[in-house]
């Protein structure tokens, strides 16, 4: 049941925190100009992308595969835009690379969660089970 996902939905939490870590690094570069945060960035993007193919392989069931998908494809946005973000903060264009910033910030607000949506998807999906080995117990 839920132990048995466990593994996909902990790859999940990590491309979660993966997008949040690529989008962070990106703006402390660009308000500090520190490599570090370069470094931050592409470390981020590495996680996310070992974490994505875990979870591509774990992920068996259609739902689980559209979900990892979809949330594959909002990390490949949402790095667009922060490299986009982080050349313009190099080639001193600070008023374009906010902009890029904050349209990232909007990108994120409008992205479904898909890591909660995974988690609560396998929790009905236990709960449904439970239910039915109960009645299978007293059928």
């Amino acid at each position: 049941m839920l132990q048995d996902s466990q593994p996909l939905l902990d790859a999940v939490r990590v491309m979660d925190q993966s997008i949040a870590q690529l989008v962070s690094s990106a703006r402390g570069y660009l308000l500090t100009h520190q490599t570090q945060f370069i470094d931050q960035n592409e470390l981020a993007a590495r996680s996310f992308n070992t974490a994505a193919t875990l979870a591509s392989q774990l992920a068996t069931d259609p739902r689980d595969q559209r979900i990892v998908s979809a949330f594959k494809s909002a990390f490949g946005d949402t790095r667009r835009l922060t490299d986009r973000q982080i050349e313009l903060a190099k080639t001193e264009q600070f008023d374009n690379a906010r902009e890029l910033m904050l349209q990232t910030a909007a990108s994120r607000r409008a992205t479904p969660d898909y890591s909660s949506m995974l988690v609560e998807q396998h929790r009905h999906s236990d709960a449904r089970g439970l239910v039915d080995l109960d009645n299978f117990r007293h059928g």
